[in-house]
């Protein structure tokens, strides 16, 4: 990547590509879920650490990391996947304030459910069939990119509108961490 792009003037970096997978972790590939981190984790770090001081030479321009709405508690079936995501969450926070006076925006895109085909792509697609069985709305790619160019360099602005994403992001400020993670084990959904 670093080779690809050496020639260009890169403005804003979107570190969008990623993988999860779902179910019972003792019941996983422990090759699945490292290569999970790899691509979530150190693929992310990589980028930022190639083109952040590039974006800082220019004195402007703008990261968006992609993180979840999952990002904020543990989830069962889901938590080494959570964990990649938290990751990334308070990558984008610190790198934020670290980065704003140099001239560079940072923000972690959280969104709930998107249309995007990310579950059909599981090697382990049972969270996919979870969301489509309990009825989740999902967004629009293209609406989610919108709202976060609108909101660009706005501070603290984590995530899409939207009831559906507003309600979840309600509970993660409001409710105890323990009431959140045992929410998230209801069988039906999985």
């Amino acid at each position: 990547m670093a080779d690809a792009t050496s020639d260009l003037d890169v403005g804003l970096l979107v570190a969008a590509a990623g993988f999860g997978t779902s179910g019972l972790l003792l019941d996983s590939s422990l090759a699945a879920e490292t290569e999970m981190v790899d691509l979530n984790c150190t693929g992310v770090l990589a980028l930022a650490s190639h083109l952040g001081p590039r974006l800082v030479k220019r004195g402007r321009g703008g990261v968006v990391f992609m993180s979840s709405l999952l990002a904020f508690h543990g989830t069962p079936r889901a938590a080494n996947y959570v964990a990649t995501k938290a990751y990334i969450q308070t990558l984008a926070e610190g790198l934020r304030v670290e980065w704003a006076a140099l001239g560079v925006d940072v923000i972690a895109s959280a969104p709930g459910p998107i249309s995007s085909g990310f579950a059909g792509a599981q090697d382990h697609g049972a969270a996919g069939l979870a969301v489509q069985a309990a009825g989740v709305v999902t967004r629009d790619p293209a609406a989610l990119g919108a709202s976060h160019a609108h909101h660009a360099g706005d501070e603290g602005h984590d995530g899409p509108p939207g009831s559906n994403h507003r309600a979840h992001a309600k509970l993660n400020d409001r409710a105890e961490r323990s009431q959140c993670i045992d929410a998230r084990d209801d069988e039906s959904l999985w």
